[in-house]
């Protein structure tokens, strides 16, 4: 993977520029770079190149700019001023395995941030021969998935997006059925949907690993029945990054087709 470097250091320069904001720099950010607005603080920081919670990107900052200085951001335009010497035209560029870094192929986790243009064409005023056509306006589609949304902070003055797990449950034994989660994330609602009729006295439980989250909530109803969980334990209700979500029938002779839906929202 080769990052996209500066033609001219400080050299960066917008031929058009159709969306562009100014924000506060959480951190030191180099002209260039990649950049995501952080929702905990409310200021600017280079997009993560490792982290999908972290990576989802904003735009392309036009100066360089030290930690609690504005930072201007090009969201949608044209930019002269990067090495696309070696990029065909129409080529796709892409967040790299570089903090805040553009490359031509895609990275660890995939954020386009726009395409290679051709720059001949003098209306634009310039001469150069390639130009990177900025795009961070369009997401893609069907294509957003809890990797994306970010860390929700206490008292968060933006709010955050939640994440629901669907976790089907096979007529059958008694049993576990296991999630492993890919991004910490603390349970704050489950309910079950019954797809048949229930069985006699069974339960189901959400369970952080062996602990139980919430209580067992009865799954002996008939079919279409909803059932909500009426407590969640705050002592389990975080389960780690790598950790396991788990559903447990018990109680009953077997365990009734359903579905599980627990809520949760992504925590660092």
């Amino acid at each position: 993977m080769a990052d996209l470097a500066l033609v001219t250091a400080g050299k960066l320069r917008v031929v058009r520029g159709g969306i562009q904001f100014t924000g506060v720099a959480a951190e030191a950010i180099s002209i260039g770079n990649v950049v995501r607005l952080d929702t905990s603080t409310g200021k600017i920081t280079k997009s993560k190149a490792t982290s999908a919670a972290e990576a989802r990107s904003l735009g392309i900052a036009l100066r360089t700019s030290q930690a609690g200085e504005p930072v201007t951001v090009l969201r949608e335009g044209i930019l002269d001023g990067f090495d696309l010497s070696g990029m065909d035209y129409d080529a796709a560029v892409y967040l790299s395995d570089t903090d805040g870094a553009m490359a031509n192929v895609v990275g660890t986790v995939s954020v386009s941030c726009g395409r290679v243009m051709s720059g001949w064409a003098q209306l634009l005023g310039t001469a150069a021969d390639k130009l990177l056509m900025v795009e961070f306006h369009q997401l893609e589609s069907s294509a957003l998935t809890g990797a994306a949304v970010a860390t929700v902070a206490d008292v968060n003055v933006l709010g955050g997006i939640p994440v629901l797990h669907r976790i089907n449950i096979a007529a059958g034994a008694l049993g576990d059925t296991d999630v492993v989660l890919t991004n910490k994330t603390r349970v704050i609602d489950a309910w079950l949907v019954l797809r048949g009729a229930g069985v006699a006295t069974t339960t189901l439980q959400v369970k952080n690993g062996a602990n139980a989250i919430t209580n067992a909530m009865a799954a002996s109803g008939s079919d279409q029945a909803v059932v909500r969980c009426a407590s969640i334990d705050d002592a389990y209700h975080e389960i780690a990054a790598g950790g396991t979500l788990r559903v447990t029938s018990a109680t009953g002779a077997t365990q009734p087709d359903a579905v599980v839906y627990v809520l949760g929202i992504p925590v660092a």
